[in-house]
């Protein structure tokens, strides 16, 4: 179980992982937000595809159309959604070691608050990897996702940062609570052990047993 912009995973030893379903609005944005190419965008003669340059086995992917409902769906696509946060957050002091510290480098302290929604918004769409590759910590859009669960929804749905003008849909599965809240495929499979993701399936598709899985081979 690895993170995603709004989930962490086991690539992060200092937080708990906790999964979440990534859907696009269409092919093409789900497929960048997944190869972080355009499908065949490197054209004829490149000698490599975009799965290939992504270091995977491109027979690994499948595109499938999905539906659903969801009842408690955070709107990350405009500025205003952010005001009440920030109101909340504004008046949070940084901590003296962090100021302290930020002295003795030259760096600007002021870089290191999020204080308005427009900072906000920028955070949840920088780079999230750079965070658990150099400094094994959650990004900001994670630590906003802990937030947006504990608050109780469902999922965030926000614009994609790969295929600009579409949106993208993360759906945290633990969190599906609500009876008539689900997602579904939108043909079943024979293959699919549990097409539709609802409170009753939900614990089967957390991903739960593979990271127990993952803990164990890694404590051996």
């Amino acid at each position: 179980m690895w993170g995603g912009r709004y989930n962490t995973g086991v690539d992060i030893s200092t937080v708990d992982p906790f999964p979440a379903l990534y859907l696009g609005e269409n092919y093409h944005t789900a497929y960048r937000e997944k190869w972080q190419l355009e499908a065949g965008g490197l054209g004829v003669g490149s000698g490599l595809t975009p799965e290939e340059m992504s270091l995977s086995d491109h027979q690994s992917f499948n595109y499938l159309t999905m539906r659903g409902r969801l009842h408690h769906v955070f709107d990350a696509r405009t500025v205003d959604a952010f005001i009440p946060f920030s109101r909340a957050i504004a008046d949070i002091k940084q901590p003296k070691a962090v100021r302290e510290l930020a002295k003795a480098l030259g760096l600007n302290r002021d870089d290191f608050m999020i204080r308005t929604p427009e900072r906000l918004l920028e955070a949840l769409g920088e780079n999230w990897t750079a965070w658990a590759a150099q400094f094994d910590s959650p990004a900001p859009s994670q630590i906003f996702a802990r937030m947006l669960i504990a608050a109780g929804f469902e999922g965030i749905l926000y614009k994609s940062t790969k295929n600009p003008g579409n949106d993208c849909l993360a759906v945290f599965p633990h969190m599906i609570e609500h009876a008539d809240s689900f997602v579904e495929l939108h043909e079943v499979l024979d293959y699919v052990e549990h097409p539709r993701l609802d409170r009753t399936t939900a614990k089967h598709l957390c991903g739960w047993d593979l990271l127990e899985a993952i803990r164990r081979r890694s404590e051996q």
